[in-house]
């Protein structure tokens, strides 16, 4: 059966530095995020606990400390209205031989993460005598209309590289594709260009997919087979899972293929990007995925682009700690135990099973071991040290800096941390951290591990204990020597 009804799409994605708080999440991104909370967060993990689960997502900002609700999107929809936009091409299908009875549909996604989608989408009714070389050639019209109104939407302030390729969906509703031949399923696909053609990957029913569809790097053309109005709906929720497996894609094209991106330090969102959020792993795991229809879909769609994202993801872990270059140092540890809990192989190095406040105080050790090396004699030592700390661990509380460096200032060797000292730097985590690490049998665990060792117990002056006992990490561990490396080129380019 010919082509019948189309639905037409040119869309782009861009990846903005930041991390965006959603209260209304829908569809499949609260469904992942909700999957993120069972594998992540060991107190709501039963399925009693919907409600707290919603509510958590809701309440908590994307970060370091509570990644899940940075899976969430927020969606906006609008009818475009012709002639107002101060466009020289008309958006207007019949004005390009494609009968529509109306305008198109603008559509923008926005992922907590950063990641952004902008579409333009139109339904077109092929008449009898029509076949596909009229949609081929109205397409192109149309598809350099839709691209001019898509310019103008996206942010100037932005670089080129942080914005993906234009992408087509085409979406045949009623009719076959069956009798497309390769040429003109390339030019569908590829309206915006007149030569050099991406190659095509073709998925039929004997590869497992019910919908047969093509797809490339310039777009995706598939027959959704439930044809009539009984089916709308699920017609409806195939589009959008194909919506957001074709944003995830493009963002991880884009992601890493563009190094501005990855040493970005806001709230160190480029190292949650790169190593969760974006990460082809985790897309690829069929666990994480609360749909198979949708898991089904981002395999297939990722196809051509695959070489592009595994490269990119290879480029942006290797090295001696590169890809976390752009990352504040206390959020070291939560991101790298946060890769283990969801099933993420973390790059290059064995990272110990310790919990959230153990990697906490470890961090701290070996960045106060870091200063310590560095800026050892140093006139201004107490004063450095203490900002440095209080600046990663604890900037919210204006006591930190004079209550650690009185702490440090009455010892005679200055080395290390007491765990008095750690206490003060745990204010900016917990409320009232005051005898925390004792209870927890933080110190005993972590010497225990070989991560760290007692490194004196020296006199102090002032009221309290005569002789205080101080800690530091254990160089000679794996880890640990990978951690102090990490901190140093961080610290000290």
């Amino acid at each position: 059966m010919p082509i019948k009804k189309v639905m037409l799409t040119l869309a782009r994605v861009g990846l903005y530095p930041r991390f965006l708080q959603v209260r209304d999440p829908r569809g499949y991104p609260r469904s992942i995020s909700q999957v993120c909370l069972s594998f992540t967060e060991d107190l709501i993990d039963s399925s009693k606990s919907k409600k707290k689960r919603r509510k958590l997502l809701k309440k908590r900002e994307p970060g370091p400390n509570f990644p899940c609700s940075g899976f969430l999107m927020r969606k906006e929809v609008s009818r475009v209205k012709d002639g107002e936009n101060g466009l020289r091409y008309s958006l207007d299908p019949n004005d390009y031989g494609l009968p529509s009875p109306e305008l198109p549909l603008s559509m923008k996604h926005m992922y907590a993460f950063g990641l952004f989608s902008l579409r333009i989408t139109v339904p077109v009714f092929l008449r009898k005598n029509m076949n596909v070389n009229y949609l081929i050639r109205g397409w192109r019209g149309l598809a350099f209309a839709f691209r001019e109104f898509l310019d103008g939407q996206f942010s100037s302030n932005l670089p080129d590289n942080w914005f993906s390729n234009y992408f087509t969906e085409v979406y045949v509703l009623e009719g076959t594709i069956d009798d497309i031949g390769e040429r003109e399923a390339k030019m569908i696909l590829s309206p915006l260009k007149n030569e050099s053609f991406p190659q095509l990957f073709a998925f039929s029913e004997r590869d497992g997919a019910r919908d047969p569809m093509v797809v490339s790097t310039d777009g995706i053309l598939i027959r959704i087979q439930r044809s009539g109005g009984g089916h709308r709906d699920q017609r409806r929720k195939m589009r959008r899972a194909i919506r957001i497996a074709v944003d995830i894609i493009l963002g991880q094209k884009t992601f890493y293929t563009s190094p501005t991106l990855w040493r970005k330090e806001s709230s160190s969102w480029g190292a949650m990007v790169g190593l969760i959020y974006l990460n082809p792993n985790l897309w690829r795991s069929g666990y994480f995925h609360p749909s198979r229809k949708f898991y089904a879909i981002y395999r297939r769609i990722l196809r051509p682009f695959r070489e592009f994202i595994e490269g990119g993801y290879r480029s942006y872990s290797s090295g001696y700690g590169k890809f976390l270059e752009g990352t504040r140092i206390s959020d070291i540890h939560p991101i790298l135990l946060m890769m283990y809990k969801l099933g993420l192989t973390i790059p290059e190095i064995r990272v110990p099973l310790i919990s959230k406040l153990e990697g906490i105080v470890l961090t701290m050790l070996c960045f106060k071991e870091s200063l310590d090396r560095s800026l050892r004699g140093s006139r201004r030592y107490l004063k450095d040290v203490s900002e440095k700390l209080c600046r990663e661990f604890n900037e919210r509380e204006g006591s930190c800096l004079d209550n650690l460096r009185k702490k440090i200032g009455s010892r005679e060797e200055r080395r290390g941390l007491s765990v008095e000292e750690m206490e003060v730097l745990l204010g900016g985590e917990y409320n009232n951290p005051r005898g925390i690490i004792r209870k927890k049998g933080i110190i005993d665990s972590l010497m225990n591990l070989k991560l760290i060792r007692r490194c004196g117990r020296v006199s102090r002056s002032g009221s309290g204990y005569p002789r205080v006992e101080i800690y530091c990490p254990e160089a000679g561990n794996d880890y640990v020597a990978w951690l102090l490396s990490l901190i140093n080129r961080r610290s000290y380019p």
